[in-house]
């Protein structure tokens, strides 16, 4: 069913209409997981939705970014988390 995608691209990434893609949503779902394809589907020639794999995460990505940061990088972080948690308020909707 990806032989009904355009040649067309757009930032590099290949192009179809919403029918094609609601047609062949399968094919195309395949090709983004196991290609790392990115698609923009197209309504009435104009670009409405883009569908490109999940960026993946990870814990040690996240370490290493405060590990480059310091623990010195912002010495007011605590103050305003403090500050913010004084104006929340929480209340069960389901005892009122």
């Amino acid at each position: 069913m990806l032989n009904q995608i355009s040649q067309t691209t757009i930032d590099g990434m290949r192009t179809m209409t919403a029918t094609s893609a609601s047609r062949g949503f399968s094919a195309m779902l395949d090709a983004v997981e196991h290609e790392a394809e990115e698609f923009i589907i197209e309504r009435d020639g104009r670009p409405v939705a883009k569908v490109s794999p999940v960026p993946l995460f990870s814990g040690a990505g996240f370490n290493r970014a405060l590990t480059e940061l310091g623990p010195n990088s912002d010495s007011t972080w605590g103050e305003e988390l403090e500050e913010i948690q004084t104006l929340l308020t929480w209340s069960d909707p389901w005892k009122e």
